[in-house]
Parts: structure tokens; sequence; C-alpha cells
């Protein structure tokens, strides 16, 4: 035990105790003096738990937790601060490590700015509500997408695209509305349907080098 004097003059008193109770605010600590209700002090920052040993700070109108010294068994710890808190790492950078896992729960928001940004995952999933990404360029390198939607509505300046095969299947109606088209094929061309009909509004030209066979 140590005794000490604060600044007005009112005896302190430190002991090793054990917390036996709680009221979700104030802790009840056994020790040398006896049981007496203690508040976290704002510098311990793990808060107590039931069967800790702490070191409590005692006067006669007022006790105080200042740190915990062993955990109890209780296995699951809480590092608590009220109001904003800043973490600041002058001259260096901050590392977080976890053996089985990190779980952040921001409440109404989460915000990260940062000038480069690298994840690496064996596994991972998004989900949202609603999602905007916004950028000046985006590249996707990948061996296999898929993509399933209700739904899908896209707008581009210039569209371009290369395959080695394509296949295409539309179970419901196929429409495309263009200023002018050009297609070009290198062997054959085949269209089959159950009635076809080919309209211009001023004229039709059929041009082959060989053959046309009609009928």
């Amino acid at each position: 035990m140590k005794v000490a004097h604060s600044y007005n003059g009112e005896e302190s008193r430190f002991y090793h105790g054990r917390v036996i109770a709680t009221d979700g605010q104030r802790f009840a600590v056994a020790c040398d003096a006896g049981s007496s209700w203690a508040a976290v002090a704002a510098g311990c920052l793990m808060q107590p738990q039931l069967g800790d040993t702490v070191l409590i700070s005692l006067t006669a109108n007022s006790g105080y937790i200042l740190c915990v010294l062993a955990h109890g068994e209780v296995r699951q710890r809480e590092l608590r601060v009220e109001g904003d808190v800043r973490l600041a790492v002058a001259g260096g950078r901050l590392e977080v490590s976890a053996e089985h896992g990190v779980t952040i729960d921001a409440g109404p928001a989460l915000s990260i700015s940062a000038q480069a940004a690298a994840l690496e995952f064996d596994a991972a999933s998004v989900q949202c509500d609603a999602m905007t990404t916004s950028g000046t360029t985006s590249h996707a390198v990948w061996q296999e997408t898929s993509l399933t939607t209700a739904r899908r509505f896209v707008a581009a300046g210039r569209d371009e695209t290369h395959a080695g095969e394509s296949v295409r299947s539309v179970s419901g109606h196929d429409q495309s509305s263009v200023r002018s088209a050009h297609y070009r094929v290198e062997q054959d061309w085949t269209v089959n349907a159950q009635d076809a009909s080919l309209v211009a509004q001023r004229r039709t030209v059929i041009d082959a080098g060989e053959l046309v066979n009609l009928g």
C-alpha cells in the first residue's frame, strides 16, 4: 500500500483489489481496505471485468480504478474511450495485427482516405444496397467473370469488344437501333428465321462476286 496526497490535500491510498460486481458504470472492488465502489479512471483504457485484479485509488469520498493488472476468467476484452478520439503516429507507421481476424463496426459511416491503397485477399465478399464508383481509369484482369442482374444499363461514348469466340442468347425480344451499321464476315453468314423481312425506304442492294441464289 502506498499513501499519497493530491493537490487539494485529500489523502489517497492505492490498493491491489479484485472486481467483484458492477452496475454498468461503476465497479465494486474488494481490497485490504474492504469493498468499495470505484469508477474507471480516464487513463484506464481497458475496461475491467468481473474477477480482474486492478490497481485502485481510494479517498474518503471517491475511488478510481487506475489500471487492470491481471485478467480474470472473461476472455473478451474491451478498450473504451469516451468522446471523440484521434490516434496519431508521428514519424512512423501504424500496423494492426490480429491472429483471428479484425471486425470494424463504424456505425453510421466509414471514411478512408489515402494517396494509394492495396488490398490482397484469398476471397472477398461485398454486400450493399447501393454502390457508386467513379474515377479516371479502371482496369480489371480476371480468368473468369460472371454477372447476373435483373436489369442492366450501359452508356459509353465508344464501346469496343474483342473476343476469340462469342455466344449470345436472348429468350425474348431483341432490338437494336443505330445511325449506321457495317458488318464484315470473312467466311459464312447465316440467318435462320420462321419469317424474315428486309425493308429499305430507298433501295436494297445484293452484290455477289460469283452467285446469288434465291429460293
